[in-house]
């Protein structure tokens, strides 16, 4: 606070921590934190002394000092006297190579400018030496080595100055503008990053270059899996319609839409081919292997919102935000058909086609229903309402004849289509809006994600989602638009903001069904603790042992046949009931399985039914 008391608006606020033990398995201490008001684009350890930072932002340039005052740290700041030169925005900063000057009082600070110039300033005196321009627009990377100078700019050009900055030696031009620059020790490789999200690699004597990432430059829309290949596409508001391959991560093809975007794709079921809906109406039919656009039409005046194949691949189905959904002949050139006036409009379309290519879902009047279409006519079938609820998402279950739909607050519906109505609602499932459902082949396990950044799999059982058999998994920095299972059921990709694409590997089967299996154990445990205590707090003399009551015997038999179906050799290892499902990263083995952790586990759990009192039974039974 000022004299007068009035509150300042601290526009930064810069804190130090002490990282060392966290390799160790400790945590990271916070040393210091420090407010202030200019603003800051870099800050960087000075490599001259222990303890020192230089940062720079809009017309300033601070040395930092941290120091130890009465068993606590304190972050002290210095201006440096820019003068003249106060106008001027510093992007960047470098040091003197570790070989400079033997000098100590002549060590060298350099300072790349949005003007494109670079600032070269004595450390020890804390003034200007010398100014160098060096490119026409912002130099955004600068990296100083013992032997030269590397530049990267906003007019897209690479550079590589000697220390005297009398004329580059080497400049390579990218596809867009530099933002990102690092030297390897040997000073033969430089990496460098492009706001196009690519990132690739030159080699210095022989100027050859490498892409070794690349990645969408906004928020991805949409995603689809080929059902066939180890491939996922992507979509995303860069204008960009991407395919990569699921083992490498390498980017396969590249479709580009300039001006406009893509907001949802699918593959067909049989082809190479993928089908893409654009913000103007349009729907393209891309030929993935040749890159080139095999169909367009514009059926909608809104823009296309979802997109489905029948599983032959004999019909292509596009709703728009218009409420119409156009049928199309995938066979005849994708030739319009049928347009069939939804009862819904909206951005929140959503079309979900049934295993057998017989029915097409959608959401009804106000999104407050579903809506069941026969594909061969495009006749409404079944309409069903959602309990008051609005609905999101809709899928059809994989092997019965029942439907799932997620609602705007986050419930699951499961809906009977033979019985045509609402058999059961989940309690909320995320806290904040869900974009993506998916389930597993058998039925039993569900993935969600949505704008609370959370991927969540779901072991479910014959009463839904268990909230004490899910797991969150965090990796996305904000919200997720897309999450799906590989075809193998082996993975999981998901996208969203942030730019990011994840891989996750599958620490479970998803073919195998232990959901009923699991959920009897744990209710059989369950009951034994809580008989257990009731019994303790009873009385410290136990009571007469009586027979047991017939739902003792009949769990006693049920667990003595689980026994013996678990008969199998020793594993190394011990895990939970509830133990990881899911595991973020490239790795990730099998050995062992969830099924086995669990099969070992129960083994080694005492699961015997002792006979007690019918009244203490009753009463564990009723807590």
């Amino acid at each position: 606070k000022d004299d007068k008391g009035a509150g300042k608006n601290f526009l930064n606020l810069l804190v130090m921590w002490d990282v060392s033990m966290v390799l160790r398995g400790g945590k990271a201490v916070k040393l210091v934190e420090q407010s202030f008001e200019p603003s800051l684009f870099k800050v960087r350890f000075a490599p001259f002394e222990e303890g020192r930072l230089v940062s720079c932002g809009d017309g300033n340039i601070n040395l930092w000092r941290l120091k130890r005052v009465r068993e606590k740290h304190e972050l002290r700041r210095m201006m440096l006297q820019l003068g003249v030169h106060g106008n001027q925005t510093f992007l960047d900063l470098a040091f003197e190579g570790a070989l400079g000057s033997a000098d100590l009082l002549s060590r060298k600070i350099y300072a790349s400018t949005a003007s494109g110039l670079v600032y070269q300033i004595n450390y020890t005196n804390q003034t200007v030496d010398q100014i160098y321009r060096l490119h026409d627009a912002a130099i955004n990377a600068l990296v100083v080595t013992d032997g030269f100078c590397v530049t990267g700019s906003a007019d897209r050009f690479l550079r590589v100055w000697p220390l005297d900055f009398s004329d580059y030696f080497l400049e390579a031009e990218h596809a867009a503008p530099v933002n990102a620059l690092s030297v390897s020790a040997d000073c033969l490789r430089i990496a460098i990053g492009t706001a196009n999200g690519t990132v690739g690699v030159m080699d210095v004597p022989s100027h050859g270059y490498r892409t070794v990432v690349r990645s969408h430059e906004s928020i991805v829309l949409a995603l689809a899996m080929d059902p066939h290949n180890r491939e996922f596409t992507t979509t995303a508001a860069d204008g960009t319609i991407r395919t990569w391959d699921l083992d490498s991560y390498d980017q396969l093809y590249e479709f580009l839409a300039p001006g406009e975007f893509a907001r949802c794709v699918v593959y067909h079921p049989r082809l190479y081919v993928i089908a893409c809906g654009f913000e103007n109406g349009s729907t393209r039919i891309f030929d993935i292997g040749s890159t080139t656009q095999l169909q367009e039409y514009r059926q909608h005046q809104g823009m296309v919102v979802s997109l489905a194949f029948t599983p032959d691949g004999s019909k292509l189905f596009s709703a728009g935000a218009d409420g119409l959904i156009c049928v199309y002949d995938a066979i005849r050139n994708y030739q319009p058909i049928k347009t069939v006036v939804s009862a819904h409009a909206g951005d929140d379309m959503f079309l979900s086609i049934s295993p057998s290519g017989r029915m097409l879902a959608s959401l009804g009047v106000g999104s407050a229903s579903v809506v069941v279409f026969n594909t061969e006519n495009m006749d409404k079938m079944l309409e069903v309402g959602a309990n008051g609820r609005t609905l999101k998402l809709l899928q059809f279950a994989p092997l019965t004849n029942e439907l799932f739909a997620i609602t705007h607050d986050c419930r699951l519906h499961r809906y009977d289509l033979d019985a045509g109505e609402l058999a059961y609602e989940s309690i909320g499932l995320h806290l904040d809006t869900i974009n993506s459902m998916d389930w597993s082949e058998n039925g039993k396990f569900l993935l969600t994600a949505g704008h609370d950044g959370l991927l969540k799999m779901w072991a479910v059982g014959s009463n839904g989602p268990n909230p004490k058999r899910c797991q969150s998994f965090i990796g996305h920095p904000s919200t997720i638009t897309r999450a799906l299972f590989s075809p193998d059921k082996k993975q999981v990709v998901s996208v969203g903001a942030g730019y990011g694409i994840l891989v996750w590997d599958l620490l479970v089967d998803t073919n195998e069904d232990i959901s009923e299996f699991v959920d009897r154990l744990i209710d059989a445990r369950i009951a034994e603790q809580q008989r257990q205590e009731y019994q303790s707090e009873r009385s410290e003399t136990p009571p007469p042992q009586l027979p047991a009551p017939p739902a003792s015997r009949a769990v006693s038999s049920l667990l003595e046949s689980f026994r013996d179906r678990i008969q199998a050799p020793d594993w190394d290892s011990e895990s939970d009931i509830g133990g990881d499902i899911l595991e973020k990263g490239l790795g990730g083995g099998m050995d062992p399985s969830p099924l086995m952790r669990v099969r070992e586990r129960a083994a080694k759990l005492d699961l015997s039914m002792t006979p007690t009192h019918p009244s203490a039974a009753g009463g564990g039974g009723g807590g």
